[in-house]
């Protein structure tokens, strides 16, 4: 396992690599790329951090993701742009 700042990378071969950190509000989120370029986002269960609720996400999925999460300081511009 290596670490970029406060993101955790672990490699699983034959499966992917997972990033991964721990929020301010001291939950775990990580983002489990696999090998076949499918992504999942990970929850981790705060009780048993061996524990994870995974949502898998599409290409459209993590565009809109990132539009949410502003990929930069005021994401509410492109929160204008997201279809109704």
């Amino acid at each position: 396992m290596t670490q970029f700042g406060d993101i955790e990378v672990c490699e699983l071969p034959g499966i992917g690599v997972r990033y991964d950190f721990v929020t301010t509000a001291g939950d775990r989120i990580g983002l489990l790329v696999h090998e076949s370029g499918e992504r999942e986002l990970l929850l981790f269960d705060r009780s048993d951090p061996d524990s994870a609720r995974s949502l898998p996400l599409s290409e459209h999925d993590l565009v809109r993701l990132g539009e949410m999460l502003g990929l930069g300081a005021d994401p509410r511009p492109t929160l204008d742009r997201l279809p109704e």
